[in-house]
């Protein structure tokens, strides 16, 4: 197989359109061969989130476990995790092998999904967690949810003083579609939106970083990776107007 390994972990979404079965159509897109352990099971469909029931956490580490004697990612994105202390343990693996993967965090913070870092009690403690992955990719509610006592961008030159941190703008109104990269405690580059897509989508934050995870496995320095993920996603994103996308082969312009 000449394309690299990547992974997944993350929810399964019956409807397709986010989680895993989302990233595994985007790896594939992007020429990478996506394998993929399952965190959470989730009743969902475009525009409505009925239930959600966590993977023991057990048999996530064990599907990890499993796919590492076989196969060696050159990237891994997280999604959807059930606790802070399962996510210790996962990278723990992944730091284990010969050739450790990059590792992309997208979190998942919906009420909905219950899964609310708001129980964290030290900034620190979480701030470790957080600096032993390669990219940390939350939105501004997100970060706002996380560490409510400051601002986001306060919070964003701080975890990037150890981890890339990538604040994505696709949800917050006062500057959509604007996402902003901060290293070494400063705001390192920002991709204003090419044009505000005519269609919302189902799913948009998974295929946004799994797409980034696909085109660092390939190799691509950050900055390039998340550019192309960007035009990856609008792609996506203007395919059909329902909420559910097609992924199609990416047209690097």
């Amino acid at each position: 197989m000449s394309g690299p390994f990547v992974l997944s972990i993350a929810g399964f979404d019956p409807s397709a359109g986010a989680g895993l079965l989302a990233d595994i159509k985007t790896f594939e897109q992007l020429g990478v061969y996506g394998l993929s352990v399952c965190s959470a099971q989730t009743i969902q469909g475009p525009g409505h989130f009925a239930d959600l029931r966590w993977t023991d956490a057990d048999w996530v580490e064990r599907q990890l476990a499993f796919l590492l004697q076989s196969y060696t990612p050159k990237a891994v994105k997280i999604g959807i995790i059930g606790d802070l202390a399962l996510l210790g343990r996962l990278l723990d693996q992944l730091a284990a092998l010969a050739a450790p993967p990059l590792v992309v965090w997208d979190p998942v913070l919906s009420a909905s999904a219950g899964f609310d870092f708001q129980q964290a009690d030290a900034f620190e403690d979480l701030k470790a967690l957080i600096e032993r992955v390669d990219v940390f990719m939350p939105n501004r509610q997100e970060l706002e949810r996380l560490w409510p006592q400051q601002s986001p961008l306060a919070v964003a030159k701080t975890i990037s003083q150890q981890t890339a941190l990538l604040l994505k703008g696709g949800h917050d109104p006062q500057a959509k579609g604007l996402d902003q990269l901060f290293l070494a405690g400063e705001l390192a580059a920002q991709w204003p939106p090419k044009m505000i897509a005519p269609y919302d989508k189902h799913g948009t934050g998974c295929v946004l970083s799994s797409a980034l995870t696909a085109f660092l496995a390939l190799g691509q320095p950050l900055t390039t990776a998340f550019g192309k993920a960007k035009d990856y996603n609008l792609q996506f994103m203007n395919s059909q107007p329902s909420l559910l996308g097609w992924h199609r082969s990416y047209q690097d312009e």
